[in-house]
């Protein structure tokens, strides 16, 4: 027997046995073939299966977190399927390329890849690509906390998979716009502010008390918040403002003053903001409209504190209680609102 029908034979031997690793998906056995199909295919002229069986390899290294591995496979996929004119595969590439750069955080490469396979995909009709590449472009954007594009993206690709009747595209869409505004809501709780009253005492704050019946004196747990159960909670809020009275207090130990605020901390809380002393209503008002205008303009919660106190200083709130009633506790966090809709998904790779 000849070399050249040797190697035929055993193309076709390796090619059922990739095959039906795949299917019982043994990736590893599967990997294994698919570099002997590689070797098989080394000196031969038929680029076309030469592409795919970079790309297949490259998707199971991927898979396998080998990440070197699978960007150098990938890249030459994507050259072979280039020189073949193979659009549909090139496009392919790029899309699992960018979902790759997206898992290791390197977003730029992300998009720059998405938007390849996007410009592919629609300059050649490719419409579940171009669906995949603005839902993927719509989970970068939302990686990087733009909410706007994010959401802008994945609508676009919820209407194509509606438009071409692909249901698991759909399916996929829906979930991951779910995503997007359950990511919005918890960045919503990035910030708690506390308009209430503050105890003189141990800095503990009262809310709203349970009962509404004003001829029954309400219980004081029932409105008394304190730091036992503040600590019982768990906090992701960048920033808690305590906009009560005394709310910086507390009892005085070796490592500080132990109090509500602290105790927001304790909880999960990034920072905080509380008050020294007693608080008087005009220029507290006046104090938080304008820490919060410069918060919202992208300005550090310190830097807003310091900008707020100048203001207030230079517009008739010259006592200290007036112009310096809050200080910082903790970090000093920035917050993008801007990034935010009016109203960490991963991309998908494609087989």
């Amino acid at each position: 027997m000849d070399r050249s029908l040797a190697n035929n034979s055993l193309r076709v031997i390796y090619i059922t046995i990739t095959t039906a690793y795949k299917v019982i998906n043994n990736y590893a056995s599967e990997a294994k073939y698919l570099r002997e199909l590689l070797h098989l295919y080394r000196d031969s002229n038929e680029t076309v299966e030469k592409g795919s069986l970079h790309f297949r390899l490259a998707k199971i290294l991927h898979t396998k977190n080998k990440i070197e591995e699978a960007k150098a496979f990938y890249g030459l996929a994507v050259n072979i399927m280039e020189t073949n004119g193979d659009k549909q595969g090139e496009a392919l590439c790029y899309v699992n390329l960018g979902a790759l750069y997206h898992s290791i955080g390197e977003y730029d490469k992300c998009r720059k890849h998405l938007e390849k396979a996007l410009a592919l995909s629609i300059k050649n009709g490719y419409r579940q690509l171009e669906a995949t590449s603005y839902g993927n472009l719509g989970a970068l954007f939302q990686s990087l906390d733009k909410y706007d594009k994010a959401r802008e993206r994945q609508e676009k690709a919820l209407t194509i998979t509606k438009e071409i009747g692909h249901k698991e595209g759909e399916a996929a869409s829906y979930g991951k716009l779910g995503t997007l505004f359950e990511s919005l809501g918890n960045k919503l709780c990035e910030l708690n502010h506390f308009a209430v009253h503050g105890s003189d005492e141990r800095g503990e704050i009262s809310l709203s008390p349970e009962s509404a019946n004003s001829c029954v004196l309400p219980r004081e747990e029932s409105y008394l918040l304190t730091m036992r159960e503040i600590s019982q909670i768990q906090l992701r809020a960048k920033l808690v403002v305590l906009g009560c009275c005394h709310s910086a207090r507390g009892e005085i130990k070796t490592e500080g003053v132990i109090g509500i605020a602290r105790a927001f901390l304790g909880s999960g809380a990034r920072s905080g903001l509380a008050s020294l002393w007693a608080l008087e209503d005009e220029a507290t008002d006046q104090f938080m409209i304008h820490f919060y205008e410069h918060l919202y303009r992208g300005k550090s919660v310190s830097k807003s504190l310091h900008r707020t106190r100048k203001w207030m200083r230079r517009n008739g709130f010259v006592k200290v209680t007036q112009w310096s009633p809050f200080l910082l506790i903790g970090d000093n966090v920035t917050f993008y609102f801007r990034n935010w809709p009016v109203s960490s998904a991963q991309p998908e790779s494609q087989v």
